[in-house]
This record gives structure tokens, C-alpha cells and sequence, in this order.
């Protein structure tokens, strides 16, 4: 299916030629609409979104599976060949600063602590202390595929549907250790700004939202809704939802999947607010600029489909620009 163009989406140029595994912006207000963008094509770019400009490339020697910013001029991104590099925007240049014993899955950086986390298939998370330059290993009880942060806390999404939730201020041991209330693997992870919760995606097109508290009056408000559907001829098709992203400033969710559709979702009063249009082929990964302004959209076919053997469209990144109406809960 071709999609109709549409005034709000610019796509950028000089896009990444694989597969677009990781979309992050700045964290700071001053730099919110820069954005690093992590492929398969062994690259970690930085592009100037207003300017739709690429700002810096580091050829970094293996596949990024994920990336992410630190502050405004440095940056985390972690690879298929286990190693964990930061880039320098101001000399443009990348050194290692470790490893992982197997491939780095997940970087992730948790604001309120302002550490550096990394998830590796070799069944541990790391964090990195960029002010101490101290490195933490946290055991894991399965390879980690997806990482996320609720204010203090980290929480780790492994094979299996486990989750080990780790209070950054204590690592000695997790402080809760829980299976998915989903049925399927986890894919995505994101959390949440309303009261102590998390967002927990898999690959049959289901979100849940869980609760940190084990109360049983917080325990009754978790729930799971079913997303990334679609019927074809006499057939529902259930896609994988690959990407959550939280918006900064009204705490929606923008939740992407192997669809090509983008959906935001009021996750307080649980219904889907807004649908942007279907894009060719598969989302990869999504986050909002700082401001809440703008939504980039990872364009990447996944070739999960059998009667597809061939990518649909080139790899790409779409940046649109977010209406209030389609973001603010009513």
C-alpha cells in the first residue's frame, strides 16, 4: 500500500540504507530537536529535525540495536558485536567505554538519576556513572530486550515475560521481581507519568499497563487493552507493537507497530485518542522532541511476513509535527 502524503510529515534526508533499529532526541530544552538515529548499517546519525539537516554521522563498526543521548553532546549507542560506545558531538568522534559479554540491546538513560543503562543478551544490565565513571552490573534472569525507567527506578523486561523492577538508588538486589501480565514476548517497554506505572508491549499486538506498587489497590488498576490490528479479507492480522513513547508534556502514549500505524493513547481514562496515517511497511521505533512538539517515526521493514520477502520501501524516518488535539487528553 502506498501512503498518501500528508502536510504534517517531512521525511529525512540522507537516511540511514538498513534497518532503522533506535529514534531518540535531546533531553535538553536547548537542543530538543536534535535527533540520533541508530541502524543497522553500522551507523549512529545525529540530524537537526527544524533544518531536517544531518548534523553529524560516526561510523561506529557494527550494527546499533540501540542509542540514545546522555546530555546535549554526548551519546550512548550499543551493537550486535557487544559493545558499548559513546560519540562525541563536539569532536565527532566515538570510543568504546565497554562491553557486554553478547549483544547490547537496550541503552537507555534514566533522568532522575541521570545514569547511563545498558541490556545485553548476555543476561545483565549495566550502569554507567558518567559522573563517578563507575559501572554497576545488575543480573538478569534471561537475556534483556527491553529497558524503562519510572522515576528511581529501572525496569528490565526479559525472555520469558520477566520483569525485575531495581531501585537506582540500591542495587543490591531487585526490589521486585514479577512475570508480564501478557501472554507473549516483550518487544517495548515505556514508562509512565501518571502515578508509579510502566507500559509493557509484546509481539501479538497487546499493550499493559502494570502498577510498581504490589498493593492490592494499585494491583487493581493494572490492565491490558488490544492494539495493531487489522482485518485482511476474512482474516484478523495481529502485528507486533515494536515502539512506546510517552509524550513529555501530557503524558499520552504513542504506541507503533508492524501495522505502519502510530496510535495516542489517554492511558488514565484507557482509549485511544488519535491515529496517524499508515505508513508503507513496519514502525520501529518512535519518541517526542522535548517540547512535545514533534513525533519521529522509524520506517524499517522487519520481514515478518512470509508473503514478503522483499522490502516494501526504503528505510526512512518521519518527523511530524504533533497537533494539541491529537496529544492532550480531553
Amino acid at each position: 500500500m502506498t501512503a498518501l502524503p500528508d502536510k504534517n510529515e517531512i521525511n529525512l534526508d540522507e537516511p540511514p540504507s538498513d534497518t532503522i533499529s533506535s529514534v531518540r532526541f535531546c533531553p535538553s530544552a536547548s537542543n530538543g530537536r536534535l535527533l540520533m538515529v541508530g541502524s543497522w548499517d553500522c551507523t549512529v546519525r545525529v540530524y537537526d529535525t527544524e533544518l531536517n539537516r544531518k548534523r553529524h554521522q560516526f561510523d561506529v563498526g557494527e550494527p546499533v540495536l540501540d542509542c540514545c543521548f546522555s546530555d546535549a553532546t554526548h551519546a550512548f549507542c550499543g551493537g550486535l558485536e557487544n559493545n558499548i560506545k559513546m560519540c562525541d558531538l563536539n569532536s565527532g568522534k566515538h570510543f568504546a567505554v565497554g562491553t557486554h559479554d553478547d549483544s547490547v540491546r537496550c541503552v537507555h538513560l534514566n533522568l532522575s538519576r541521570n545514569i547511563m543503562t545498558t541490556g545485553s543478551w548476555d543476561k545483565t544490565v549495566k550502569t554507567w556513572d558518567p559522573r563517578s565513571k563507575s559501572v554497576t552490573v545488575l543480573q538478569q534472569p534471561d537475556k534483556v530486550y527491553a529497558l524503562t525507567s519510572v522515576k528511581d527506578m529501572l525496569v528490565v523486561g526479559t525472555k520469558e515475560r520477566k520483569i525485575n523492577i531495581w531501585d537506582l538508588r540500591n542495587t543490591a538486589e531487585p526490589i521486585q521481581k514479577r512475570e508480564s501480565s501478557l501472554k507473549y514476548q516483550i518487544r517495548s517497554m515505556a514508562g509512565l507519568t501518571i502515578d508509579e506505572c510502566f507500559a509493557v508491549a509484546s509481539i501479538e499486538g497487546r499493550v499493559a499497563v502494570e502498577y510498581v506498587e504490589t498493593d492490592p489497590e494499585s494491583q487493581k488498576k493494572k490492565y491490558a487493552f488490544k492494539c495493531h490490528r487489522a482485518k485482511e479479507g476474512n482474516m484478523e492480522m495481529i502485528y507486533p507493537v515494536n515502539a512506546l513513547a510517552v509524550h513529555p508534556v501530557h503524558g499520552t502514549m504513542a504506541s507503533g507497530g508492524s501495522d505502519g500505524v502510530v496510535n495516542v493513547w489517554d492511558v488514565a481514562h484507557k482509549k485511544r485518542m488519535s491515529q496517524f496515517r499508515r505508513q508503507q511497511t513496519s514502525i520501529t521505533s518512535l519518541d517526542f522532541s522535548k517540547d512535545g512538539k514533534v513525533l519521529a517515526m522509524a520506517v524499517s521493514y522487519l520481514f515478518e511476513r512470509e508473503d514478503q520477502p522483499t522490502k516494501p520501501c526504503v528505510d526512512h524516518v518521519v518527523i511530524r509535527s504533533v497537533a494539541e488535539s491529537e496529544v492532550r487528553p480531553k
